[in-house]
């Protein structure tokens, strides 16, 4: 998440923090119970929640390292200016 502020401009930062929060947490914390329920009853797998927590956790594994950092950005940003 601290990576998130810095890549907005300074008058959007809370405001884009805050949307991007609130947003993902409707849509996933929201609809969760759901997922779960319609999970168990198509798959007759009471793990079968455990297995989408899982695949969430991937994707967010997956975003968070192949997302380019802040500083790496501003160091080669600062080598083209050399």
């Amino acid at each position: 998440m601290s990576a998130s502020p810095a890549r907005l401009p300074t008058q959007l930062r809370y405001t884009g923090i805050a949307l991007g929060y609130n947003v993902a947490f409707a849509l996933f914390g929201g609809t969760a119970p759901l997922v779960a329920t319609w999970l168990i009853k198509t798959t007759h797998e009471l793990a079968a929640p455990a297995w989408y927590l899982v695949g969430a956790a991937l994707v967010s594994f997956l975003v968070t390292f192949s997302a380019p950092q802040p500083a790496a950005r501003a160091a080669s940003a600062e080598r083209v200016r050399s």
